[in-house]
C-alpha cells in the first residue's frame, strides 16, 4: 500500500479549525469531493483531500467520506468531542501516517480546556 498521510486539527466548535485551512490556502476553502492542488512554495504543489467541516459536526463518518479518496495527504478538521475516536479509530485501522494539531486553546476560545479523562481515553494517538 502507498504511504498516506493525514493532518489532523483537532479542536472545539469554533476554535479555527477551519481558520487553519484558510490562512494555509491563502483563501476561503470548504470540503468537496474531489482533491485539490495546495502550494507548498513556487513551482511545487501536492495533491491534498480536505475535510473543512469536521465529521463530527456533520454527523458523519470519516470512512464513508474517505473510502473513495486517492489523494495521498488528507487534511481534516475535527472537533474535539468524544465521537471524534471514530475518526481516530479510521485513520489508525487505514495505516495513515498520522499529525494532529490540538487548538487549545482554540482561536477563539476565551481560555484553554481541560483535558478531560473521557476525552483522553477517546482520542490516545499514541
Amino acid at each position: 500500500m502507498v504511504d498516506r498521510l493525514f493532518v489532523g486539527v483537532l479542536g472545539h466548535r469554533n476554535s479555527g479549525k477551519s481558520h487553519t485551512w484558510n490562512e494555509l490556502f491563502g483563501r476561503t476553502v470548504g470540503t468537496s469531493s474531489a482533491s485539490r492542488m495546495l502550494g507548498l512554495r513556487p513551482n511545487e504543489c501536492v495533491e491534498v483531500f480536505l475535510i473543512s467541516g469536521s465529521n463530527e459536526e456533520r454527523d458523519q463518518y470519516a470512512g464513508d467520506v474517505l473510502e473513495n479518496q486517492d489523494a495521498r495527504i488528507i487534511l481534516c478538521s475535527m472537533q474535539y468531542v468524544e465521537r471524534v475516536s471514530s475518526t481516530v479509530n479510521y485513520v489508525l485501522a487505514e495505516d495513515f501516517w498520522t499529525y494532529v494539531q490540538w487548538l487549545n486553546p482554540g482561536y477563539s476560545d476565551e481560555r484553554a480546556y481541560p483535558d478531560l479523562p473521557r476525552y483522553r481515553k477517546s482520542v490516545a494517538l499514541c
